[in-house]
């Protein structure tokens, strides 16, 4: 990634500001996460004084004291715009020896702008470097290319498409829209002879973390990868991953920057058992500065660290201008764990939850007090638990202050456990005078002075802070109504430690609790809701939509912005006509905005259908009526709603599986306001219950991950394949969802006419062996547009059939007059059954290409099979 494109991808960030999704690390009070915490550390290059830049650098610890590095480092004047150069440390990183380009690149060729990115790996007798270039001066459509040589610094054989040592050509090849970053990053792992080959792939809409393989005995594996799709998605203001296997955790763990080049950057870690899916753990903590980007791991020749090793974290830091003159920092680290989810301390037992960084604190009589009058700023912080999207409470007394303007408080979203308020996170407090305020770390102060009415000098004062996203309220004394609302315009800070603060006064802490949930079972009203249309009420502790004739009814939560997490509620309708219904609506972008103005809608019709609509310029169902036995017009019904970023899942009672579940191809709606809604019903709510992100882990552990794709590199037939470039019919289960180079998918040969009813086309997956199936999902073929628009040649027509070994196939389920999907995986519900074998059977093909409007084909990017279960 040259400079152009560092430009470019500010510019994102510049403009994205306002959506940026909120990213909460909260589970249940027994979930642990994997951090990485930072020594004191030093900088290796100090580009904001002598210009310039190292950054992305790649490591090989030669496990002697000796260390290589590989660093993207600024180019000529206009061009090329970066070479890659080399160091080498003979003291443990300490120091380094003078650098030198060792990587240029190849004038008139398709390197021939930039070298840059680097990451390096050693096996076979070769040093491997793959790096990111592009031909196009915007610095846009990048490509990932591949040198080698028998030496750290050369002189390196370019993969020239077939083999070593011509013209470089890529070997991950970007396919998607040339204004846009493309494919670049690398970076390598080998483990049990394979090569893991780890890069970035920014496209419209989409910025993830892919994966391929290949095997290291082969000499020409640029040329045979194996593509595993994507392992991380990841929003805008998340950059590049390195990954290393840690083998004393047995795990492959990969580290990045979020909000990266800005005041509130950190690193954010990320572990996966297999080296195919990643899962969201904590952040680095201890050593770490501001306006970071480009985060990269130590590691040996094969990109494994050692148990006896003495691993580092480097990143690149400073600020953006015409010229990026960045300083680059070595921070030696150590894993541990860290707990998230629910907390609370009555200090009964002690202090042994906490650690004080400054101030004399102690425990005595049930509570943990801080007795320093002197103490500028006196914190402790709760050992090795973080939280993001929670209500923060605990009971405090001022005993004594220097002056009435003096005060104590709820440290919440710091990013290192001993930063101080001013370092990171929210500052939320109380003065001894009563009056209360918010302060933002690189800001200030962000509200004014308000009273709170409470005293904190004569008891104890109950403060409770309700985060969500952006947006803190902040309540006193009990009140039911916040004495702050405020929502920061800017860069939030999403997820962090706590901790109790007081500056010049002493004061008492009890009850201090942090839960990730919210909730509302209308016992003590509708205060927290605003009716937006129909007749609404509270009559026997439900909240209740009783005008027929609203279309629609809407309510919407006060003030609550919420991003990733599970949304649940008890859902009953007490009258309604065929086809009417009742559901959720979330993620909206304005508190007022209607179901099809933005956000997502939940719905369940009278009969019991569930359903997945879309707002906002798609403005349709993305999940067409699902039926499930439920009856909501006999009783309450449970609803539960399981989002992260783009996947969405639905469950209906106390399922284990989900009923609806949905990823999102397009732009996600990210955090939003909340409303229940229903149309032409008299309907009741009850127990809304929000919570954070009770999955650990992020987006592997949402979606299918959670249940197994029986089909999933399984052998897949069909009566009739085109083998041709990038398509085949093996494609069909490669675990690859969208189309990437080197996996497009299956394709027919191209028919006359759509109806193929006479000689029916059928692909049939071969699982091995009997297993209980319920579920088929069929993803369209992608990036071309059919004859007036939509996704091209799906099936129309077709029946899904199944056959247990060694018997004879039975149809499941019928699919007559499939419409066009619009590049939206297709889900298929049927009765379980015992199969071996899974068929779909096809008599009329979709619409064609643009481009050959008169052949009809059965194209299709994936086929999965599941058992969820269903009630």
């Amino acid at each position: 990634m040259f400079r152009s494109s560092l430009k470019w991808m500010l510019s994102v960030v510049l403009i994205a500001v306002v959506c940026l999704p909120s990213l909460a690390f909260a589970s249940s009070s027994s979930a642990s996460h994997i951090a990485v915490t930072g020594s004191p550390g030093w900088d290796i290059y100090e580009g904001a004084t002598i210009g310039g830049y190292r950054y992305g650098p790649s490591f090989i610890d030669n496990g002697d004291g000796s260390i290589d590095m590989w660093a993207c480092s600024e180019g000529g004047s206009p061009l090329p715009y970066d070479y890659i150069r080399y160091q080498r440390s003979t003291d443990g990183g300490r120091t380094w020896g003078s650098n030198q380009i060792v990587l240029p690149p190849t004038a008139g060729s398709m390197d021939a702008l930039s070298t840059c990115d680097p990451g390096v790996i050693k096996f076979g007798g070769y040093y491997y470097i793959a790096y990111t270039s592009t031909t196009n001066r915007g610095g846009t459509d990048n490509q990932i290319y591949v040198a080698r040589s028998t030496g750290p610094t050369g002189p390196w054989e370019k993969w020239d498409g077939s083999g070593w040592g011509g013209y470089p050509q890529p070997f991950i090849v970007y396919d998607g829209s040339p204004l846009v970053y493309g494919a670049g990053q690398p970076s390598f792992v080998v483990k049990d002879s394979t090569l893991y080959i780890y890069y970035s792939w920014v496209d419209n809409n989409m910025n993830q973390l892919r994966v391929a393989t290949a095997s290291t005995s082969n000499a020409n594996w640029p040329g045979s990868l194996t593509y595993h799709g994507v392992a991380l998605n990841k929003s805008t203001f998340e950059d590049a991953t390195d990954v290393k296997y840690v083998e004393s955790l047995n795990k492959f763990i990969g580290v990045q920057t979020n909000n990266w080049g800005s005041d509130v950057s950190y690193v954010e870690v990320f572990s996966s058992t297999d080296g195919y899916s990643f899962t969201r753990e904590y952040y680095m903590d201890g050593d770490h500065f501001a306006k970071s980007s480009n985060a990269g791991l130590s590691g040996d020749a094969y990109g494994h660290i050692k148990a006896d090793d003495s691993p580092f974290i480097s990143y690149a830091y400073g600020s953006f201008g015409p010229a990026l003159n960045w300083n680059t920092r070595l921070t030696p680290i150590t894993f541990s764990t860290v707990k998230s989810g629910a907390f609370g301390d009555t200090f009964s037992t002690g202090i042994g939850n906490w650690t004080a960084y400054a101030g004399k604190w102690s425990a005595s009589g049930g509570a943990y007090r801080q007795s320093s009058l002197t103490a500028d700023t006196a914190y402790a912080d709760v050992k090795k638990t973080v939280f993001g999207d929670a209500a923060y409470e605990t009971d405090v007394h001022i005993t004594g202050a220097a002056d009435p303007g003096e005060w104590a408080g709820l440290h919440i979203g710091k990013i290192k456990a001993d930063d101080n308020f001013t370092e990171s996170g929210y500052l939320v407090f109380i003065r001894a005078n009563g009056n209360m305020a918010i302060f933002k770390a690189g800001t200030g102060q962000v509200t004014g002075e308000i009273a709170s009415g409470v005293d904190p000098t004569a008891g104890s004062v109950h403060l409770k802070v309700v985060k969500s996203g952006g947006n803190l309220k902040v309540y006193a004394g009990g009140a039911a109504s916040p004495v702050i609302n405020w929502t920061d315009p800017g860069l939030y800070y999403d997820s962090g430690r706590f901790g109790l603060v007081t500056r010049m006064a002493s004061a008492v802490f009890d009850n201090v609790t942090a839960a990730n949930n919210f909730g509302d079972d209308f016992s003590s009203g509708a205060g927290g809701w605003t009716a937006d249309s129909g007749t609404w009420s509270i009559s026997g502790g439900t909240y209740n939509q009783t005008n027929m004739a609203a279309d629609p009814g809407a309510s919407t939560m006060n003030g609550v912005v919420f991003g990733n997490g599970v949304m649940e509620m008890d859902v009953k309708i007490n009258s309604a006509s065929a086809g009417n219904w009742v559901g959720l609506h979330f993620a909206k972008t304005n508190a007022a905005d209607a179901y099809y103005e933005s956000g997502y809608l939940v719905l369940m019709e009278s009969n019991g259908n569930l359903s997945l609509y879309k707002g906002g310029a798609e403005n349709k169902v993305v999940v067409k009526p699902v039926p499930t036995e439920a009856n909501p017009t006999a009783g309450f019904v449970h609803l539960k709603i399981m989002k992260h970023e783009g996947n969405i899942q639905v469950f209906v009672g106390n399922a284990a599986s989900p009923q609806i579940d949905w990823n999102e191809p397009h732009t996600a709606f990210g955090s939003g306001y909340l409303s229940l809604v229903n149309v032409k019903s008299s309907v009741s709510f009850d127990n809304v219950r929000l919570t954070t992100q009770t999955v650990p882990g992020g987006t592997a552990n949402l979606g299918s991950s959670n249940i197994p794709n029986l089909a999933r590199f399984k052998t897949v037939t069909a009566n009739d394949s085109l083998a041709i470039a990038d398509w085949d019919v093996s494609k069909l289960t490669d675990g690859i969802e969208s189309p990437v180079f080197g996996s497009a998918g299956y394709t027919t040969h191209p028919y006359a006419s759509d109806d193929i009813s006479s000689t029916p086309v059928w692909v049939d997956v071969d699982l091995g062996s009997d297993q209980t199936v319920d579920k088929v999902k069929l993803f369209p073929r992608l990036f071309t547009d059919a004859v007036g628009g939509g996704t091209p040649n799906f099936p129309v027509d077709f029946t899904i059939q199944t056959a247990p070994d060694g018997g004879s196939y039975s149809t499941v389920a019928t699919i007559a007059n499939q419409g066009n999907p619009v590049g939206f995986p297709q889900e298929y519900n049927f009765t379980p059954v015992t199969a071996r074998h899974v068929r779909v059977l096809v008599t009329k093909l979709g619409t064609p290409t643009v481009d050959d409007p008169g052949s009809y084909r059965l194209q299709l990017a994936e086929i999965e099979i599941y058992h969820y279960q269903l009630p």
